[in-house]
């Protein structure tokens, strides 16, 4: 059943004067909150809006009143695309734009909730409480993680893409950890203990519908380092970037990487604190520009206690990590002007882990690195400068020189 939408107070200026431009964020981020509660698309909702109609012409009329010319350059293109037909051109651009920034609050929205800590009152555990009895216990101290849950306590066999059925109805991944990793990790490593990242704000007694996917990862069968140590000649940190000069059309995986997904670089940085313990990081970044303020890191964590005289083939990993790092505002900046040389850098804004699981090859690593980052090409690359026998799913992408790797 929809929400009753109640009409916001009008904000009023020391004037007097109706502020509009506060009513329309304050509009507009009723929007979201719709979005939110009823797991609609913000595009969606916008175009048909159904029972919502009354707030979103509020937010289109609104933000028709301050329409500039980057507004109606930036929607240029979209106005080519049919929608929103039948009303003026200028209704069109304020359309698309409502479109824009509520799409931009919605992101930054969605990040937060999806990072927080797990707590009692999340719709997850309201829908079933058994499964805060499954959240993760640390090592070290005992407590709960509130981050994840052990995969012990959900069934996703038989269930479309990230939805996962418990004791009491439905639940469904962390958006930005993709089923097929999930369901691939298990398939190979049936015994590892696995912690994945549940939805916190969703629950249902009813089979939802499956998230649409724009493509799905065939996992790769890969061939791995040659038979040495673990500290594979001496290089422990390297980043690789996708350079604009080399995502070309002829380059056609780099072009699609850098201007379809808006990947800028990936770094990993290797540690041996002592000779039986090893600590590795890999970072993929985004483009810092996004106009919701918000860079999101795709990062994968290490551990081995093997020893240096330990074979990569015979090596296990006492943890992975997979997470996301959301560095918000000014932490953007920082995070870019640090880089993972000497370890962490800037701390994100918010983060949480997606999925965790023990006790895997180490060789692994590389594979979780083909599921779960966007950029096959700066794997390649970074593959290449570790001395890596290279997938032969990466081996004929079309790359080009796409970075100007750094490396010690």
């Amino acid at each position: 059943m929809a929400e009753e939408y109640i009409e916001p107070d009008t904000i009023v200026d020391t004037d007097g004067q109706v502020d509009l431009l506060g009513q329309y964020f304050q509009t507009l981020h009723s929007i979201v909150e719709i979005a939110l509660s009823q797991d609609i698309e913000i595009q969606s909702l916008i175009y048909d809006p159904c029972t919502h109609n009354k707030i979103v012409k509020k937010a289109i009329r609104l933000r028709r009143e301050f329409i500039c010319d980057a507004d109606e350059t930036k929607c240029k293109g979209h106005l080519e695309l049919g929608y929103f037909e039948d009303i003026s051109e200028l209704d069109k651009v304020a359309s698309w734009t409502v479109v824009f920034e509520a799409s931009d609050e919605f992101k930054k929205i969605s990040y937060r909730r999806a990072c927080k800590e797990y707590k009692t009152d999340d719709p997850l555990f309201l829908g079933d409480p058994d499964l805060y009895q499954s959240i993760r216990k640390k090592e070290e101290t005992g407590t709960p993680d509130f981050e994840l849950i052990d995969i012990a306590s959900v069934d996703f066999s038989g269930y479309p893409n990230e939805v996962v059925k418990t004791t009491k109805g439905f639940a469904r991944l962390c958006s930005d950890l993709d089923a097929i990793i999930v369901r691939v990790s298990r398939a190979k490593w049936p015994s590892a203990r696995t912690f994945i990242r549940l939805d916190p704000n969703f629950f249902s007694t009813d089979q939802p519908m499956a998230r649409f996917q724009e493509d799905s990862i065939v996992p790769a069968n890969p061939r791995w380092f040659s038979d040495e140590n673990l500290r594979n000649g001496d290089c422990d940190y390297g980043r690789y970037e996708l350079l604009k000069r080399s995502a070309t059309s002829e380059n056609s995986h780099a072009y699609l990487e850098r201007e379809v997904k808006d990947v800028r670089s990936l770094e990993f940085h290797a540690k041996r604190s002592e000779p039986g313990y090893l600590s590795m990081m890999i970072e993929e970044l985004p483009r810092s520009d996004d106009s919701s303020g918000l860079m999101v890191g795709r990062c994968i964590h290490l551990d081995t206690t093997d020893p240096m005289a330990v074979a990569p083939s015979e090596a296990k990993i006492k943890h992975l990590d997979l997470a996301i790092n959301v560095y918000e505002d000014a932490d953007r900046q920082e995070r870019l002007a640090n880089t993972l040389q000497h370890g962490k850098s800037a701390k994100a804004s918010y983060r949480t882990h997606l999925l965790r699981i023990e006790g895997i090859p180490f060789f692994a690593v590389f594979e979780f690195s083909y599921m779960f980052f966007n950029s096959k090409c700066l794997l390649k690359e970074m593959m290449e400068g570790l001395g890596v026998e290279i997938l032969d799913e990466l081996s004929n992408l079309k790359c080009g020189q796409n970075s100007d790797p750094l490396s010690h």
